[in-house]
């Protein structure tokens, strides 16, 4: 149940990954048809409760995950995880 999915007119869905310093940030957005806080605290759908569960064993102490939308405004979800950044160094012999 995706919130452009009702809508006649063109909607657009964005998509973002960036790095913070340590963290990961990746953003999904959307234009449709929104919802409120009450809404995603007893949301029944699989999506969101699966990367929740998730997050929560992957990434117990240093995840999250941030929502936020209104009714008409559209929707956004962003996950912020710890950024994994290999060593780059030449490695010394």
């Amino acid at each position: 149940r995706h919130g452009i999915a009702p809508r006649r007119e063109s909607a657009s869905l964005r998509l973002a990954a960036r790095l913070d310093g340590t963290s990961l940030i990746l953003e999904v957005a959307d234009d449709g048809a929104g919802s409120g806080p009450e809404a995603w605290r007893h949301a029944d759908g699989l999506g969101l409760s699966l990367v929740r569960r998730q997050l929560e064993m992957r990434f117990p102490d240093t995840g999250r995950m941030e929502i936020s939308g209104a009714p008409d405004r559209g929707f956004a979800v962003r996950l912020v995880l710890p950024a994994l950044i290999p060593d780059r160094r030449p490695a010394c012999h």
